[in-house]
């Protein structure tokens, strides 16, 4: 168990389902910095990975999508 955060808002709705009768769902935009992590290439090898078995604290998984670095939004 634990908190999901991603670079690219599609594949964070992809985790944000309601949980209501009223039928909404909440996403929060944050800025995450996370300093001792370990890093999969792959999505399917996160899910064998045990806590006890990794020292990080955290676990990055990369996709083959990710944000244009050159392209900016003001909020």
């Amino acid at each position: 168990m634990g908190i999901y955060f991603g670079d690219v808002v599609t594949k964070s709705l992809a985790y944000c389902r309601p949980k209501t009768s009223n039928n909404e769902a909440l996403l929060l935009l944050c800025d995450v910095a996370v300093a001792n992590y370990t890093v999969f290439q792959s999505w399917g090898h996160v899910n064998d990975v045990t806590p006890s078995l990794t020292p990080k604290s955290s676990t990055k998984a990369c996709g083959i999508t990710a944000p244009d670095e050159f392209q900016v939004h003001m909020l």
